[in-house]
Protein backbone atom coordinates (compact mmCIF):
# COMPACT_ATOMS: atom_id res chain seq x y z
CA UNK A 1 0.00 0.00 0.00
CA UNK A 2 3.29 2.39 0.78
CA UNK A 3 4.92 1.97 -2.64
CA UNK A 4 1.24 2.40 -4.50
CA UNK A 5 0.83 5.47 -2.80
CA UNK A 6 4.78 6.80 -2.82
CA UNK A 7 4.84 5.76 -6.98
CA UNK A 8 1.74 7.92 -6.76
CA UNK A 9 2.90 10.97 -5.60
CA UNK A 10 5.68 10.55 -7.30
CA UNK A 11 4.33 10.64 -10.97
CA UNK A 12 2.34 13.34 -9.84
CA UNK A 13 5.60 15.90 -9.45
CA UNK A 14 7.09 14.61 -12.32
CA UNK A 15 6.56 15.86 -16.00
CA UNK A 16 6.89 13.53 -19.05
CA UNK A 17 4.82 15.39 -21.63
CA UNK A 18 5.03 19.10 -22.78
CA UNK A 19 2.96 20.84 -25.13
CA UNK A 20 3.45 24.25 -27.03
CA UNK A 21 0.26 26.13 -28.25
CA UNK A 22 0.89 24.72 -31.56
CA UNK A 23 1.03 21.06 -30.24
CA UNK A 24 4.92 21.04 -30.46
CA UNK A 25 6.49 18.54 -27.73
CA UNK A 26 8.80 20.22 -25.62
CA UNK A 27 10.34 17.29 -23.50
CA UNK A 28 12.29 14.00 -24.92
CA UNK A 29 10.19 10.92 -25.35
CA UNK A 30 10.23 7.41 -25.82
CA UNK A 31 12.11 6.39 -29.22
CA UNK A 32 13.82 10.14 -29.10
CA UNK A 33 17.62 10.03 -30.02
CA UNK A 34 20.00 13.31 -28.52
CA UNK A 35 23.15 14.88 -29.11
CA UNK A 36 24.89 16.42 -26.57
CA UNK A 37 27.98 18.61 -26.69
CA UNK A 38 30.40 20.96 -24.32
CA UNK A 39 28.59 24.62 -24.61
CA UNK A 40 31.48 26.11 -23.10
CA UNK A 41 33.64 26.95 -26.00
CA UNK A 42 30.43 28.96 -27.04
CA UNK A 43 30.15 30.68 -24.25
CA UNK A 44 33.52 31.73 -23.88
CA UNK A 45 33.70 33.02 -27.70
CA UNK A 46 30.26 34.91 -26.82
CA UNK A 47 32.36 36.21 -23.35
CA UNK A 48 35.13 37.29 -25.00
CA UNK A 49 33.53 38.49 -28.60
CA UNK A 50 32.45 41.56 -25.86
CA UNK A 51 35.58 42.01 -24.14
CA UNK A 52 37.43 44.71 -24.94
CA UNK A 53 40.45 43.40 -23.55
CA UNK A 54 40.65 39.47 -24.86
CA UNK A 55 40.04 38.09 -28.16
CA UNK A 56 37.39 36.15 -29.12
CA UNK A 57 39.07 32.08 -29.01
CA UNK A 58 37.27 28.88 -29.61
CA UNK A 59 38.54 25.88 -28.44
CA UNK A 60 38.04 22.52 -29.20
CA UNK A 61 35.31 20.64 -27.47
CA UNK A 62 37.21 17.28 -26.87
CA UNK A 63 39.35 19.68 -24.64
CA UNK A 64 37.81 19.55 -21.83
CA UNK A 65 34.84 16.76 -22.74
CA UNK A 66 33.34 14.71 -25.12
CA UNK A 67 30.31 14.32 -26.93
CA UNK A 68 27.10 12.62 -26.22
CA UNK A 69 24.42 10.66 -27.78
CA UNK A 70 21.51 9.36 -26.39
CA UNK A 71 18.69 7.21 -26.91
CA UNK A 72 15.44 7.62 -25.32
CA UNK A 73 13.79 4.30 -24.29
CA UNK A 74 11.21 6.04 -21.94
CA UNK A 75 10.32 9.69 -21.54
CA UNK A 76 12.15 9.55 -18.25
CA UNK A 77 15.10 6.66 -19.27
CA UNK A 78 17.87 6.80 -22.09
CA UNK A 79 20.94 4.94 -22.79
CA UNK A 80 23.98 7.22 -23.71
CA UNK A 81 27.19 6.46 -24.90
CA UNK A 82 30.31 8.84 -25.07
CA UNK A 83 33.18 9.42 -27.65
CA UNK A 84 35.68 12.19 -27.93
CA UNK A 85 39.40 12.63 -28.95
CA UNK A 86 41.99 14.80 -27.70
CA UNK A 87 44.89 15.20 -30.29
CA UNK A 88 46.88 18.48 -30.06
CA UNK A 89 50.47 19.48 -30.44
CA UNK A 90 52.71 22.24 -30.00
CA UNK A 91 55.96 23.43 -31.29
CA UNK A 92 58.57 25.47 -30.02
CA UNK A 93 61.85 26.45 -31.79
CA UNK A 94 65.16 27.78 -30.39
CA UNK A 95 67.63 28.35 -32.92
CA UNK A 96 71.74 28.43 -32.59
CA UNK A 97 73.71 30.34 -35.40
CA UNK A 98 76.46 28.44 -36.85
CA UNK A 99 79.16 28.89 -39.90
CA UNK A 100 78.18 31.43 -42.35
CA UNK A 101 74.34 31.97 -41.93
CA UNK A 102 73.41 28.73 -40.58
CA UNK A 103 70.96 27.63 -38.28
CA UNK A 104 70.63 24.51 -35.67
CA UNK A 105 67.38 24.27 -34.79
CA UNK A 106 65.80 22.67 -31.64
CA UNK A 107 62.19 21.69 -31.90
CA UNK A 108 60.13 20.94 -28.05
CA UNK A 109 57.18 19.57 -28.95
CA UNK A 110 54.50 18.98 -26.60
CA UNK A 111 51.42 16.08 -27.25
CA UNK A 112 48.58 14.61 -25.63
CA UNK A 113 46.99 12.22 -27.68
CA UNK A 114 43.63 10.35 -26.34
CA UNK A 115 40.60 8.59 -27.10
CA UNK A 116 37.59 8.75 -24.47
CA UNK A 117 34.91 5.96 -25.19
CA UNK A 118 31.80 5.43 -22.86
CA UNK A 119 28.28 3.51 -22.36
CA UNK A 120 25.30 4.24 -19.80
CA UNK A 121 22.02 5.07 -18.38
CA UNK A 122 20.42 7.85 -17.35
CA UNK A 123 16.90 8.55 -15.58
CA UNK A 124 15.41 12.18 -15.30
CA UNK A 125 12.30 13.69 -13.35
CA UNK A 126 11.31 17.07 -13.27
CA UNK A 127 8.57 19.91 -13.82
CA UNK A 128 8.00 21.42 -16.78
CA UNK A 129 11.10 22.77 -18.55
CA UNK A 130 13.48 22.12 -15.56
CA UNK A 131 14.54 18.31 -15.65
CA UNK A 132 17.04 16.84 -13.41
CA UNK A 133 19.31 13.98 -14.73
CA UNK A 134 21.23 11.22 -12.86
CA UNK A 135 22.67 8.26 -13.93
CA UNK A 136 25.85 5.94 -13.87
CA UNK A 137 28.78 4.94 -17.00
CA UNK A 138 31.59 3.04 -17.66
CA UNK A 139 34.30 4.61 -19.54
CA UNK A 140 37.12 3.70 -21.22
CA UNK A 141 40.67 6.24 -22.05
CA UNK A 142 42.86 4.84 -24.96
CA UNK A 143 46.04 7.11 -24.64
CA UNK A 144 47.80 9.82 -22.64
CA UNK A 145 46.44 11.00 -19.57
CA UNK A 146 49.13 13.93 -19.29
CA UNK A 147 50.97 16.22 -21.86
CA UNK A 148 54.25 14.78 -23.06
CA UNK A 149 57.68 16.34 -24.73
CA UNK A 150 60.00 15.39 -27.28
CA UNK A 151 62.57 16.89 -29.27
CA UNK A 152 63.23 17.41 -33.04
CA UNK A 153 66.78 18.47 -34.48
CA UNK A 154 67.29 19.76 -38.58
CA UNK A 155 70.44 18.17 -38.09
CA UNK A 156 71.93 14.75 -37.69
CA UNK A 157 74.03 13.96 -34.40
CA UNK A 158 77.15 13.39 -36.66
CA UNK A 159 75.73 16.80 -38.50
CA UNK A 160 75.50 18.71 -35.00
CA UNK A 161 79.09 17.54 -33.68
CA UNK A 162 80.66 17.87 -36.77
CA UNK A 163 79.73 21.70 -36.86
CA UNK A 164 80.34 22.15 -33.29
CA UNK A 165 77.39 22.94 -32.04
CA UNK A 166 76.84 19.16 -30.16
CA UNK A 167 79.87 17.84 -28.28
CA UNK A 168 81.37 13.99 -29.49
CA UNK A 169 79.99 11.50 -26.91
CA UNK A 170 77.87 13.29 -24.99
CA UNK A 171 74.19 12.41 -25.66
CA UNK A 172 71.54 14.58 -26.89
CA UNK A 173 67.69 14.28 -26.01
CA UNK A 174 64.83 12.98 -27.79
CA UNK A 175 62.70 13.19 -24.85
CA UNK A 176 59.79 11.09 -24.75
CA UNK A 177 59.26 8.50 -28.21
CA UNK A 178 57.08 6.31 -26.84
CA UNK A 179 53.90 6.16 -24.58
CA UNK A 180 51.70 4.06 -23.97
CA UNK A 181 48.44 4.26 -21.78
CA UNK A 182 45.09 3.40 -21.02
CA UNK A 183 42.22 3.48 -18.00
CA UNK A 184 38.58 2.75 -17.62
CA UNK A 185 36.38 3.39 -15.04
CA UNK A 186 32.59 4.21 -13.45
CA UNK A 187 31.43 7.08 -12.84
CA UNK A 188 28.00 8.51 -11.28
CA UNK A 189 26.80 11.98 -12.22
CA UNK A 190 23.74 14.19 -11.81
CA UNK A 191 22.65 17.30 -13.28
CA UNK A 192 19.85 19.70 -14.49
CA UNK A 193 18.43 20.68 -17.98
CA UNK A 194 16.38 23.65 -18.62
CA UNK A 195 14.44 23.46 -22.39
CA UNK A 196 15.02 26.37 -23.68
CA UNK A 197 12.98 25.45 -26.64
CA UNK A 198 11.04 22.57 -27.71
CA UNK A 199 13.75 19.93 -28.06
CA UNK A 200 16.86 21.99 -27.19
CA UNK A 201 18.07 22.03 -23.90
CA UNK A 202 20.91 23.88 -21.69
CA UNK A 203 22.01 21.79 -18.30
CA UNK A 204 24.68 21.09 -16.40
CA UNK A 205 26.23 17.90 -14.66
CA UNK A 206 28.60 16.83 -12.21
CA UNK A 207 29.84 13.59 -11.48
CA UNK A 208 32.02 11.31 -9.44
CA UNK A 209 34.74 8.47 -10.80
CA UNK A 210 36.14 5.64 -9.50
CA UNK A 211 38.61 3.93 -12.07
CA UNK A 212 41.66 2.19 -13.05
CA UNK A 213 44.87 4.38 -15.26
CA UNK A 214 48.16 3.01 -16.25
CA UNK A 215 51.06 4.61 -18.45
CA UNK A 216 54.52 3.76 -19.86
CA UNK A 217 56.55 6.18 -21.25
CA UNK A 218 59.76 5.49 -23.39
CA UNK A 219 62.35 7.83 -24.02
CA UNK A 220 65.43 7.79 -26.46
CA UNK A 221 68.97 10.10 -26.81
CA UNK A 222 71.31 10.35 -29.51
CA UNK A 223 75.20 9.96 -28.93
CA UNK A 224 78.01 10.32 -31.98
CA UNK A 225 81.41 8.74 -31.11
CA UNK A 226 82.84 6.92 -34.06
CA UNK A 227 79.25 6.60 -35.19
CA UNK A 228 75.90 7.46 -34.52
CA UNK A 229 73.81 5.54 -31.47
CA UNK A 230 70.12 5.66 -30.20
CA UNK A 231 70.05 4.86 -26.45
CA UNK A 232 66.42 3.78 -25.34
CA UNK A 233 65.75 4.13 -21.85
CA UNK A 234 62.62 2.95 -19.92
CA UNK A 235 60.52 6.01 -18.27
CA UNK A 236 58.20 5.84 -15.64
CA UNK A 237 55.62 3.65 -15.41
CA UNK A 238 52.28 4.65 -13.69
CA UNK A 239 49.75 2.70 -12.46
CA UNK A 240 46.94 2.06 -9.79
CA UNK A 241 42.86 3.40 -8.51
CA UNK A 242 41.96 6.77 -8.88
CA UNK A 243 39.07 8.34 -7.52
CA UNK A 244 37.74 11.62 -9.46
CA UNK A 245 35.24 14.37 -9.12
CA UNK A 246 35.33 15.94 -12.54
CA UNK A 247 38.07 18.41 -11.91
CA UNK A 248 40.21 17.38 -14.93
CA UNK A 249 40.65 13.43 -15.05
CA UNK A 250 40.54 12.78 -18.44
CA UNK A 251 39.12 9.30 -17.95
CA UNK A 252 36.06 10.88 -16.72
CA UNK A 253 35.66 13.30 -19.24
CA UNK A 254 36.92 16.12 -17.81
CA UNK A 255 35.31 19.36 -15.52
CA UNK A 256 32.03 19.95 -14.46
CA UNK A 257 30.57 21.22 -18.01
CA UNK A 258 27.58 23.21 -19.54
CA UNK A 259 26.02 21.45 -22.07
CA UNK A 260 23.62 21.84 -24.68
CA UNK A 261 21.18 19.17 -26.14
CA UNK A 262 19.52 18.74 -29.55
CA UNK A 263 16.60 15.92 -29.12
CA UNK A 264 14.95 14.32 -32.65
Amino acid sequence: MLVVLTNSVFSQDRDTTLKTKNGIEILPQKGDVAIQFDASPAINYMGNLFSSTTSPVINSPFGSGVFVGKYFTSATEAYRVKFGFNLSKSTSDTSISYGANQEYIISRNTQVQNVILGFGKEWRRGYRRLQGVYGVEGLLQIGSSNPYNSKNYNLTIKQAVDTGVESIGVARDLGTTKLVGFGFGVRAFIGVEYFILPRISLGGEFGWGLGYQFERTESKQEIYTTEEKVITTPGNKISGFVINNDAGGTIFGGSTTISVSFHF
